[in-house]
């Protein structure tokens, strides 16, 4: 009876050791944080390149983004408003709305009915997890490529960040993301790029945010 006893008491004190170490675990989730009527504004720059008449235009205009609703709490989902204005003089205009998925594991975006892998949970620098895991296009590899470190761009600094990357470079295509989360803030820049070349032709895109306030 107290060899018996003393299994249950062993296999009690492993399974307690085990809720505890995952309970302290930090699995980052303040790097999304998520608070109903928070907004950002970012500043957003885009550049078109035209492989038929060479041509490359750029666009400059503000981008805010507000957590509106709670949707859902089976999954706990939220939707994202966004509105667009070019100067600070006027008025913002609807742009579109998203979806945001919150989970253990993950953070989803819903956007045009596409689910994007956005971030994976625990985050730890080196992770990586397939980004286009619940839709149907072509497999994206993403990896935190920095976790905690300071990220300095332009004339500001942010102290505890992560940073997400993606990246494709052939002879044909150069396809390359990237996102960078600060601690209690969430997305402070992003940059998405696309560039097609067959020959002498050029096509394709690349779109930077950046947060403004």
């Amino acid at each position: 009876m107290k060899f018996y006893f003393g299994i249950i008491v062993a296999l009690c004190l492993v399974a307690c050791q085990k809720s505890t170490e995952q309970s302290s675990l930090d699995y980052g989730y303040y790097y999304y944080p998520i608070k109903l009527g928070t907004s950002h504004v970012y500043w957003v720059d885009s550049i078109s390149y035209n492989d038929n008449t060479g041509k490359v235009d750029t666009f400059r205009f503000q981008l805010l983004q507000k957590f509106d609703t709670l949707i859902s709490n089976n999954p706990t989902t939220y939707r994202i408003l966004r509105f667009i204005r070019t100067h600070d003089s006027t008025e913002w205009l609807d742009r579109e709305s998203f979806f945001v998925i919150q989970n253990k594991e993950y953070i989803e975006t819903v956007e045009d009915g596409i689910h994007f892998v956005k971030l994976s949970f625990p985050v730890s620098k080196g992770k990586k997890w397939k980004g286009n895991l619940f839709n149907n296009l072509a497999p994206e590899t993403y990896e935190y490529q920095s976790v905690g470190v300071p990220y300095v761009r332009d004339d500001s600094t942010f102290q505890q960040t992560a940073t997400v990357t993606y990246s494709t470079l052939n002879a044909i295509e150069e396809i390359e993301k990237t996102a960078v989360y600060q601690k209690d803030l969430g997305l402070i820049f992003s940059q998405n790029t696309y560039i097609n070349s067959q020959e002498d032709k050029r096509s394709g895109y690349k779109v930077s945010m950046r947060l403004r306030y």
